[in-house]
């Protein structure tokens, strides 16, 4: 049994029991190959860009005796995906404005038939929920963790009637941050990750040589944070 990390085993939770997976930026192929030994999904497909990754994966598969449950496929994002073969996207392990490009220009024969994409941006946060509200998505789950040092975010997301951004940026900023559902259900890792970004906003304040500009952008950011942390508390 592959042993998938704490975030591939928070993906791989999100992952809707029976799915036809695709999984975009597939690496060593570790989440199609766990899901398909849990027994959850009977099939997968692994996309990467570059043959390398594919070929790890084509190797970890063999070696579980999986090769023939699980489709290679060199593609830039799902530009190659063919239709009629999948209802579940994976994309994690990359920045927020690559994740977007990836749904974006996913062809239209595909993306009419993805129920369910499962998004862990590295980057980017803010800009990346509010371009899910622009193209008309929800996130209906989410997650975040801690692992090995690192925080990541984690999205269940369907298309379908978009949120209605608030008027009050600081407001809809600290919600496109730092995630709306998880300030409500006081998630403790999230508490966490609120008091870090504090404390390296007031330690770049500190410096005395700080360029005007840099200072401004830096002091909003701390009053979303700040704004984050007082929404936190009052639930």
């Amino acid at each position: 049994m592959i042993k998938l990390s704490e975030r591939l085993s928070c993906i791989a939770d999100l992952v809707p029991e029976g799915a036809r997976l695709a999984d975009v930026g597939c690496d060593h192929g570790y989440l199609s190959i766990n899901l398909l030994q849990t027994g959850k999904i009977a099939a997968s497909w692994c996309l990467d860009i570059n043959e390398g990754p594919l070929n790890r994966a084509r190797e970890h598969a063999g070696a579980e005796n999986l090769q023939d449950n699980i489709n290679f496929l060199r593609s830039d994002g799902l530009l190659k995906m063919p239709s009629g073969e999948v209802d579940t996207v994976v994309i994690a392990g990359m920045g927020g404005a690559l994740v977007t490009r990836i749904m974006e220009q996913c062809p239209p024969a595909v993306k009419s038939e993805i129920k369910t994409w499962i998004v862990s941006p590295q980057s980017e946060i803010k800009e990346f929920r509010q371009r899910l509200r622009e193209n008309s998505y929800c996130i209906i789950e989410e997650r975040v963790l801690k692992d090995e040092g690192k925080y990541y975010f984690v999205m269940k997301v369907t298309p379908g009637d978009a949120e209605t951004a608030s008027e009050d940026k600081l407001a809809q900023d600290i919600a496109d941050t730092y995630g709306l559902s998880l300030l409500s259900k006081k998630d403790p890792v999230l508490h966490e990750l609120l008091e870090k970004d504090l404390k390296h906003a007031e330690g770049i304040l500190s410096s005395d040589s700080l360029p005007e500009k840099r200072r401004q952008e830096i002091e909003y950011k701390k009053a979303v944070t700040e704004g984050a942390l007082h929404y936190y508390e009052m639930q």
